[in-house]
């Protein structure tokens, strides 16, 4: 069943560990890779700052943090506000379950909407569920439609970060307000800049380090750069003086995309464009992506099949 089903990443807070290495196993059936984490503290850190966890099981007590040594009573409690607040701050929906020893103890503190099941019970029963509701979320669903270009952020070729930016702007970009407009146009904008500083990491060849300074990504010299540095000859003709990275579709694209999203991206305008130029560049910047994903595979870059 996993070998036909695309994988995704579950974070489990409990504090036995050889407990958590039997579950690895039964997740595996189900497409389910479990990373597991002894404490609140640390499960939740991993949460708030990698995009690639898509749900999480909790145990019903558990350490807060890693000095503790005693499991704590409130630790479900801290556990589910702290995961409200990722999923407000992040506008992320991560679905929960309870996986506890003492669920009929806990009885009183969980809201009604929380699936809860007896620890060490009907396990495969357990991610069964928890990876129906994953793939109910708006996230899941955009990310299969898109999963293309997504592939690069489950290859882990960008990092987390880049990866919320592109969920949430192909969320958005049918909204035709004008500051969801300037903001996804904003995101592109970074995505691409993002897209150049790790071609540079890998090959400095490629893309030179004179291209950056500070945080400033100098996209059109890139641009020019990964295209042969192109020149009029003394018959008016364009010619390329150095080697061509680039497939010209992409310099179009490239050039496309982050002019737009620079210009209107970066301010407010009177003839402010509307959702249909997002949606546009969206599917150009899918393009890019996708390419880039080819060229990062052309570096021998091991991609991450977990």
């Amino acid at each position: 069943m996993s070998s036909k089903i695309k994988p995704i990443n579950v974070i489990i807070i409990d504090d036995e560990k050889e407990y958590c290495m039997t579950l690895k196993n039964v997740a595996k059936e189900f497409g389910i890779i479990l990373t597991d984490f002894q404490n609140l503290e640390n499960g939740f850190q991993a949460l708030e700052e990698s995009y690639k966890y898509k749900g999480i099981i909790l145990d019903g007590k558990c350490l807060l943090d890693p000095n503790q040594e005693t499991p704590r009573d409130v630790f479900i409690t801290q556990a589910l506000r702290r995961l409200d607040s990722i999923q407000m701050i992040k506008e992320r929906t991560i679905p929960a379950i309870i996986n506890s020893a003492y669920i009929d103890d806990l009885e009183h503190m969980l809201p009604d909407d929380i699936q809860r099941y007896d620890k060490g019970k009907n396990n495969k029963e357990m991610f069964q569920f928890l990876r129906a509701e994953i793939n109910k979320t708006e996230e899941m669903q955009l990310i299969n439609k898109y999963a293309e270009p997504y592939s690069i952020f489950e290859s882990e070729y960008l990092d987390s970060n880049v990866e919320r930016d592109f969920v949430v702007t192909i969320k958005h970009m049918n909204n035709n307000d004008s500051v969801s407009i300037n903001n996804n146009l904003a995101r592109m904008r970074t995505i691409i800049e993002a897209v150049y500083k790790k071609m540079n990491q890998i090959n400095n060849f490629v893309v030179p380090d004179h291209f950056f300074e500070g945080n400033n990504v100098h996209v059109r010299g890139i641009k020019k750069h990964l295209s042969g540095n192109p020149e009029k000859n003394k018959n008016d003709k364009w010619i390329t003086t150095s080697k061509i990275f680039h497939p010209r579709y992409i310099e179009k694209l490239v050039d496309t995309v982050y002019s737009v999203t620079s210009d209107e991206g970066s301010h407010h305008s009177e003839n402010q464009p509307s959702r249909f130029t997002v949606i546009s560049n969206v599917n150009s910047l899918c393009e890019i992506i996708i390419w880039f994903g080819k060229w990062m595979d052309e570096q021998n870059t091991p991609r991450n099949n977990s």
